[in-house]
């Protein structure tokens, strides 16, 4: 739950619980990466902290974990974005899904969430579906029209692999100084954007009022971290979320 109390967010973390809800639409977003919504049918009341994820049953044992992408404003909804280019148990299991099967969700879990207090400077450096989480988080910074200066680096492989352009657009429209940067790692020869990593240039204007969210691949996220930390700032105010091959079990 996130309560407003004059322009502070408060975070109130639900407690992770176990939820049957039915898959009611799956949409690719491009080759290799899925949308798949669902709704909520028992217990009623499900809700989250923007930036939070789930973990889905994709065997009789084995959940594998998801963050949230659709808007948090939206009870008993929950959406999810996962690359499928491979042939991982959750990949397998949520691209041969039908619409209108029942999964067993447990959550939602995870703090890479905003700060109550938000700084002037806010950067948000992603990795493929590490975007997923920060659409969530994007929709409450509109809600509550924030005035900080945000700026997103997502970084991918090839351009098409980017997902969601519109509603970064859309973002640019709607927040009061929004700007995002795609990095293009293993650009095609005609491509003309941005080339290499995100890690590439680190913009840095104020290590002391300057709040960063992080969410990908590990090793991008511990290079990241290392880097604002050697330039001062402070480590309360970076927020991240790494993505494992792990299996979870709940």
């Amino acid at each position: 739950m996130l309560v407003l109390n004059r322009g502070i967010i408060m975070n109130t973390f639900p407690n992770p619980k176990q939820y049957i809800a039915k898959v009611i639409n799956k949409k690719y977003l491009n080759y290799k990466t899925l949308q798949v919504d669902f709704k909520v049918l028992t217990p009623k009341g499900f809700y989250f902290v923007p930036g939070q994820f789930i973990n889905i049953k994709v065997t009789d044992s084995v959940y594998r974990s998801y963050s949230v992408c659709s808007d948090y404003k939206k009870k008993d909804f929950i959406g999810i974005i996962l690359t499928v280019a491979h042939n991982g148990l959750g990949a397998n299991y949520l691209k041969n899904i039908s619409v209108g099967s029942e999964v067993t969700i447990i959550g939602p879990s995870g703090r890479l969430v905003l700060p109550d207090n938000l700084a002037n400077n806010i950067n948000i450096y992603v990795t493929g579906t590490g975007l997923t989480p920060m659409i969530p988080i994007l929709m409450r910074l509109i809600d509550i029209k924030c005035k900080s200066k945000i700026r997103l680096y997502y970084g991918n492989r090839l351009f098409e692999d980017a997902f969601k352009l519109d509603f970064l657009n859309e973002c640019k429209k709607k927040l009061y100084d929004f700007e995002y940067y795609i990095y293009v790692s293993q650009p095609t020869t005609d491509y003309s954007g941005l080339r290499g990593r995100i890690t590439d240039n680190i913009v840095l204007e104020d290590p002391k009022n300057t709040q960063v969210l992080i969410c990908g691949n590990p090793m991008m996220v511990s290079e990241i971290i290392e880097i604002f930390n050697e330039r001062g700032v402070p480590s309360e105010s970076i927020i991240h979320e790494k993505f494992v091959t792990s299996v979870r079990n709940v």
